[in-house]
């Protein structure tokens, strides 16, 4: 799960509604909620209150990761001996 998710949803009591591309699924509480929701690949893109109840739109993080394996780290680390940095 993304941080910031976790962050958000980790102060939710009670019921809480979920909209994604597939539509939108109301759970009774942050522990119904289907792990593949709460993975690192989905953030929440907006927020609002409807009838007393929170709801979370979520969206796929766009943010591709870095693969430490593709071939220009391991050219790069072959030329110049230390890994890349990312900061």
């Amino acid at each position: 799960m993304h941080y910031e998710t976790k962050s958000i949803l980790d102060k939710i009591k009670g019921s809480i509604i979920l909209a994604t591309e597939e539509g939108e699924q109301e759970y009774v509480n942050i522990d119904a909620i289907p792990e593949n929701l709460l993975d690192a690949e989905m953030i929440v893109s907006a927020i609002e209150a409807r009838d007393s109840k929170i709801v979370l739109y979520l969206k796929k993080n766009e943010i591709v990761k870095n693969d430490l394996n593709s071939d220009w780290v391991k050219e790069e680390v072959g030329r110049t001996g230390v890994e890349p940095g990312f900061f």
